[in-house]
């Protein structure tokens, strides 16, 4: 018999095979294979709680870090908004300084053309 026909089989005509056994084995030969079959039944139950309890930890872990992480992600925008916030403020104090050094080089210009012009029309009796 093999695996995938037990599959396929009710749990009562197993249970009825292995009634059937008592012609060919001592009742207490049935029992001992009953009661392994048991053993096994409780084993398989007792580590299937154990996953489930392991999978309901792992589920809490995750959820604390994934809670964790999101308060990071959320931490770390207000930061990134309050760094463009600054960087905005710089930019625009650059643009003002800019137009400020730009109004003085073009009225050091103007100054230093006219100095050149009278220079060149001072007149030679001096």
């Amino acid at each position: 018999m093999a695996n995938d026909d037990l599959r396929d089989q009710s749990i009562g005509d197993l249970l009825k095979r292995v009634q059937g056994l008592a012609a060919v084995a001592s009742k207490d030969q049935v029992q001992s294979i009953m009661a392994v079959i048991a053993r096994c039944t409780l084993e398989i139950g007792d580590a299937l709680k154990q996953l489930s309890a392991d999978i309901q930890h792992a589920q809490k872990i995750l959820g604390t870090r994934l809670s964790e992480l999101n308060d990071q992600l959320q931490r770390t925008q207000s930061e990134m908004s309050v760094a463009s916030e600054a960087a905005s403020k710089h930019t625009a104090a650059l643009v003002g300084w800019t137009k400020v050094l730009v109004l003085v080089t073009a009225a050091y210009a103007v100054f230093t053309l006219g100095m050149f012009l009278v220079m060149l029309f001072r007149s030679p009796s001096h």
